[in-house]
């Protein structure tokens, strides 16, 4: 193993970590770079070839891509330890904001202030997801196969509830059977500090998370009254645990569950989750916390906290899980020509999941109730093409629709 990878002279702080959580605006891509300059360019604590070998696990992988790269990287770093401040530390920040300020929307009334902002950034969340799912669907729609598995996905989702799981075994198994390898290229690196470590040690790891997962759910079934944390722990832990693509089939999903399954909250407050998640620093995956804080917003404050936070713990804890299961094995999981046909597959069909968002979002924001609203279908065709022209950060865009919001639909 490299010497200074080893035992690096001056491995971040948990400091460190949380000032990059802090960083982290604008969605996966923002987030992954600002990981990059920080931990590879500006401190050189890893080199660039480590760097992409964490990407492509944490791309691997279900669950959000850069909080298992922060994860992957603090374990290269530091071991088990490292992995955890890393990941912790990146989530932290975010996780207490969005928090604090569901808390405040639930205890604050109307808060018409609150709310004419939130109208305005609406239409440019719809930009949002649209250019994800036009730049999601240009790379991974490549042939008759995948652009069937992501016209099955959207379907199967819009008429079934509960079966993204499915979708994902459905799509990875015939993306194996059907799909060419298109990796071909790719050369496994022979690394020393990659070879596999005993196997007692990823099955620790495995067990490990799986017993704090039965830990949460007996406390919520053993000390709790009649609510929704279980439900959260079912939902929640179902899409972190089958989500490829990044966060937006996950939001998808759980956004679906808790408005239209479980009844947590309407549809506008599942758009205005989703209007604070792309606000806050930190993974667009905190969306959990949310809907976990507004399930439970008939319960009272500290219980509104505390299912916030399991929310988040539900979300996060398989990306603990699997990284430090199977860090040891990145190169020799990504060399499997399957495994990379089977990911072509799931990413088709999260096109499709993504695509039914989309949908959902253009009719209850631009279209409702089948009338066209004029000015956020302008602000949302705008934030579009300038997204997608790369003109303006996503967060400048969310700044300018909240000062629309303001002056336009107070």
């Amino acid at each position: 193993m490299n010497a200074d990878l080893q035992a690096p002279a001056s491995p971040p702080s948990l400091a460190t970590w949380f000032r990059i959580g802090l960083m982290s605006f604008g969605g996966p891509a923002a987030h992954i770079s600002v990981i990059q300059q920080e931990i590879c360019e500006r401190q050189k604590l890893v080199d660039y070839d480590t760097y992409l070998r964490g990407l492509n696990f944490a791309v691997l992988l279900p669950g959000p891509e850069a909080v298992q790269l922060a994860t992957y990287l603090g374990w290269r770093l530091e071991g088990t330890a490292g992995a955890l401040k890393a990941g912790l530390g990146f989530i932290l920040p975010g996780a207490a904001l969005i928090i604090l300020v569901t808390v405040m929307l639930i205890g604050g009334g109307e808060m018409p202030l609150v709310q004419a902002m939130f109208r305005g950034v609406q239409p440019v969340i719809v930009a949002l997801v649209t250019v994800a799912l036009f730049r999601l669907a240009r790379s991974a729609v490549k042939d008759g196969v995948t652009a069937g598995l992501a016209v099955f996905a959207l379907v199967v989702m819009s008429l079934f509830s509960g079966v993204f799981p499915i979708i994902i075994l459905i799509a990875g198994a015939l993306g194996a059977i059907m799909l060419p390898d298109g990796q071909a290229g790719y050369v496994m690196q022979e690394d020393e500090s990659e070879r596999p470590a005993a196997p007692w040690q990823t099955a620790y790891a495995l067990a490990a998370g799986a017993v704090i997962w039965f830990t949460l759910m007996a406390l919520c079934l053993a000390f709790l009254q009649f609510n929704p944390f279980v439900g959260l722990g079912l939902v929640i832990s179902t899409a972190a645990l089958s989500t490829f693509g990044g966060a937006y089939p996950a939001i998808a999903f759980v956004g679906d569950q808790a408005a239209h399954t479980w009844g947590w909250l309407s549809e506008t407050q599942m758009i205005d989750g989703l209007v604070l998640a792309e606000t806050i620093p930190g993974p667009l995956s905190l969306y959990s916390g949310y809907i976990g804080a507004m399930a439970a917003a008939d319960l009272g404050t500290s219980q509104a906290v505390l299912a916030g936070a399991l929310a988040i713990c539900f979300t996060f804890l398989p990306s603990f899980t699997l990284v430090l299961a199977f860090a040891p094995y990145v190169d020799r999981l990504y060399a499997i020509s399957l495994v990379r046909a089977a990911l072509a597959g799931i990413t088709a069909a999260v096109a499709g999941i993504i695509a039914k968002l989309a949908l959902f979002l253009v009719f209850a924001v631009c279209l409702p109730e089948n009338s066209p609203n004029w000015l956020n279908i302008m602000i949302a065709a705008a934030a579009g093409v300038l997204l997608l022209k790369e003109r303006v950060p996503p967060l400048t865009l969310i700044a300018f629709g909240a000062v629309l919001g303001l002056l336009f639909m107070r």
